[in-house]
């Protein structure tokens, strides 16, 4: 898929059954934009052997930042990703987590904000990473500038009572604080340390 171009994004791996799952994305060989894709091996650190066809492409850097969730509630398995000025999405995967699931479709979770007030961090989000804690999905998610001299950069949290349903993004805007039981702190790229 990117053997000349050699332009991966954002791997996240996850584990089943003793196989480990390496999602990512990619610049393809030929055509524009970036692709989902999927990768296994025997073993956490690899080599990993792609599976020889993306699971999406797209147009620009919309298809980034996938990351797999298995659901411990249904039992299902879900691939969240987005970026690119479009929304966060989440769609469910096959039993073999190697494609998505027969006629499952895209679900929009969180759309961005759009240019406008170079304050606010919803403007670009990126970088999906849930948790089922108590009864709630939390979805933790990056916005704005993350680079160069003008970054201007966030983790922003939004929950719903299903992996799947409309979230809702926190009223208040982003930073490291504490509010009810959690605590989120800017790592400085599209991951959140979660302190419970």
């Amino acid at each position: 898929m990117a053997h000349t171009t050699q332009k991966f994004w954002a791997p996240h791996v996850s584990e089943h059954n003793g196989l480990y799952y390496l999602y990512y994305s990619a610049k393809p060989d030929k055509g524009e934009g970036l692709c989902l894709a999927v990768a296994t091996s025997a073993a956490p650190q690899g080599p990993f052997l792609d599976v020889g066809a993306p699971l999406l492409c797209g147009t620009g850097f919309l298809e980034i930042d996938p990351m797999a969730f298995d659901d411990p509630a249904t039992g299902k398995r879900w691939l969240y990703w987005g970026s690119g000025f479009g929304p966060l999405r989440v769609r469910e995967l096959a039993e073999d987590r190697l494609s998505f699931a027969p006629d499952s479709q895209e679900i929009t979770l969180v759309q961005p904000a759009g240019a406008g007030d170079p304050r606010r961090y919803d403007q670009l989000l990126e970088g999906s990473w849930v948790v089922l804690r108590g009864g709630w999905y939390y979805l933790f998610y990056s916005g704005n500038n993350c680079c160069g001299p003008d970054a201007h950069y966030g983790v922003l949290v939004a929950r719903s009572r299903t992996a799947t349903g409309l979230s809702k993004p926190w009223p208040k805007p982003p930073a490291t604080r504490t509010q009810c039981c959690w605590k989120v702190m800017n790592t400085g790229a599209h991951r959140a340390t979660i302190v419970w």
